[in-house]
Order: C-alpha cells, then structure tokens, then sequence
C-alpha cells in the first residue's frame, strides 16, 4: 500500500532527512535510543522485499541474505512482519492486483504462441524472433508466483540466522507501526509511504548508498498541522483504502487541509470546485474517507505482541549452514563468485555477536 505522490510531496517540501550513509544513520540513531533499547532494530515488511527479491534476482534467498548480512554488519537487527489478514476496503486493488497478472499471463501465452508460429515456417525472421524472446523474458520476470515452500524456505533460513519474524494479525503495515509506537523497533525500512498514515514515527528508504528517513513528527511540524490532519491529506492524495475521482493536486490537499482543518469543514465551507458535496465524482470519497481514516489510525491498536517478545541475536552464524543454504536455494554460481566475500561477512558479524552488539 502506499500514499500516492506523498514522496514527491514531501521532497518538493525539503521534509526528507537525507543520512550519507548507513553507518552515519546508526550512529545518530544510536544516541536516541532509550532504556529499553540497546539494539538499533528495523521492522521490515517481508512481502514487500519478497516480491522486491523475486523480481531481481529470480529468487528471495539472495536478495534476503545480502539485506540481512548489510544489516548485521551495521549492528542493526532486521525484525521481518508477515501479512495476516487485509481489510475488506483492499479487496478492490488486491482483485485488480489479480487481473493485471491473469493479462501478463495471457500475453505472455499469446507471445509464446506467436514464437512457435514464427519457428514453424519457412520464412522467420531471426532479428523478430530475438525480439519476441527478449518480450518474453521481460513479461516471465514481471509474473511474480511465490509458493508456501518457498516461504517455509525462507523461514528456515530466518531461523539458521537468528533472524527474528512475526506475524501481523492484519497487515504487516500495520503492526510496524505498533512496534514503533510501543518501542521496540528504532525504525521501519520501507519503499512505500504508508508507514507514515498508519502512524509508525520513522521510515527509511535506502537511496544510492544514502539512507532517507521520514520522521513524521518533523513533518508534521514543518507542515504546521496535526496527525489527524495529516491522515486525511493523505486521503486526498489517495490510498489502496480510498481512491478520489475527482481532480485535486496534491498542494491544493495541503493547503485545504490547513486552511479548514479537516475534510468535513472543507465540505461545508471551502465552496471548491472539485472536493463538494455536489459533485458527482465525490460522492464516493464522502461516503468511504471515514472509514479510510478509522483503518490508518486504528489498525495499529488491532495488533498484538507478545508480553515477553524481545528480539535479539546472540549466537553466532554458522559458515558452512549459510552457505549451504545460498547453494540450495539460492544460485551456485553466486556462491563460488562471493564466497571470501560471504566468509569475510559473517566472521565480522559474529565478531560482533560475541561482543553482545545484538542483545
């Protein structure tokens, strides 16, 4: 889920903290930690990556390894959050979510076909062919499938680390921000810009080598308005909760917001062309922003953790189990190119581990 143009926004306003790189973000957030944290830990969203890994490296284990071991190797511990159950307000976007697969499957057979009709005559075209196959490769790659087995596998592997993972009771979003709220995790790492809706006080993105963080009680600041106000500005920007069909860049949002406060008092009073009572095209948006808004400030409460949840890491990685599992799952070929690099790593890690950098 995400926040439609809230990044841009955001940048345009110069709210986005800008870290040159992981090691400085440690460091800074290091001298914040407070009594109950001896751990920088970052909640990460686990279908998010998984889908992100899949897509770039044919499988998660790669991609999963080489963000745990950079992670590690700043004295960060990745905490990952599994899904539970969406609201109904999503089955909308997940059915349309459905629907654009279902037509990347359907060109990619159409593609498939018209390969093998070019193969069977006499007068195929070879620069053609190589085209269609380039097509191919792209729109299989585009066609994410990730199998139970394959998040079993990952979870084993999670265990082989030490990693620790939980389970939302709604979605993973959602019980990040819990976390945030309630202290355990010094941050979320994220690409998308719901974190901040739903409440969680510090998302990070990794950009070029830097870290940009999102600390929402500096924008709110900087923005001059409240959390409340901030949801339903985001609510016109749109959300996979709510979607406006009526026109209204994301400034003119902002400066409604602020100007009457709320959503409501725009209604009554702003007498705006586009966000009325008598338009058509926002009657929707009338009839569902509440709801919208309930599901972003109050899905965090849904969420439960355990009273004597306590993530940390303190064993140490075994060598031969890590590459074991790089070779099974993941690519031969990227063991044997990497395997000082991979040793090197894990020998800094448990350094590290033995050193109680992780409890």
């Amino acid at each position: 889920m995400g926040i439609r143009k809230l990044y841009k926004f955001l940048s345009d306003f110069d709210l986005i903290k800008e870290y040159p790189n992981l090691t400085r973000y440690v460091t800074v957030r290091k001298r914040e930690l407070n009594d109950n944290q001896k751990s920088v830990i970052i909640g990460i969203d686990f279908w998010l990556y998984a889908h992100k890994f899949t897509y770039s490296y044919g499988n998660m284990i790669i991609g999963f390894w080489n963000q745990i071991i950079k992670l590690l190797s700043h004295k960060i511990i990745p905490l990952y959050i599994y899904d539970g159950r969406p609201p109904q307000e999503k089955d909308s976007i997940i059915q349309q979510r459905q629907r654009n697969r279902t037509n990347l499957e359907i060109r990619l057979n159409n593609l498939c076909n018209e390969m093998l009709s070019d193969c069977n005559t006499d007068t195929n075209d070879v620069d053609h062919l190589e085209q269609l196959e380039l097509q191919k490769l792209k729109l299989k790659k585009s066609i994410i499938h990730i199998k139970k087995s394959d998040i079993d596998t990952i979870k084993e592997f999670f265990d082989m680390l030490h990693i620790p993972y939980m389970n939302a009771i709604g979605e993973a979003d959602a019980l990040c921000a819990k976390l945030f709220k309630d202290g355990y995790i010094t941050a979320c790492l994220s690409d998308d810009m719901d974190m901040l809706a739903l409440g969680c006080g510090r998302t990070i993105k990794f950009q070029d080598g830097k870290v940009l963080e999102f600390d929402l009680d500096y924008i709110l600041t900087r923005l001059d308005i409240n959390y409340n106000q901030f949801v339903e500005m985001c609510l016109l920007f749109g959300c996979d909760y709510i979607r406006p069909a009526f026109k209204l860049d994301n400034i003119d949002s902002y400066n409604l917001i602020k100007t009457y406060g709320c959503i409501e008092d725009i209604l009554q009073n702003a007498n705006h062309a586009s966000l009325n009572k008598e338009n058509e095209k926002c009657k929707p948006f009338i009839n569902g922003y509440q709801n919208a808004k309930n599901i972003l400030i109050l899905s965090s409460l849904n969420e439960k953790i355990p009273n004597d949840f306590n993530p940390m890491i303190d064993k140490e990685l075994d060598p031969f189990l890590v590459l074991q599992y790089l070779k099974s799952y993941g690519h031969v070929n990227y063991v044997t190119e990497n395997m000082k690099r991979i040793l090197d790593s894990i020998e800094y890690v448990n350094f590290h581990i033995s050193k109680k950098s992780f409890v």
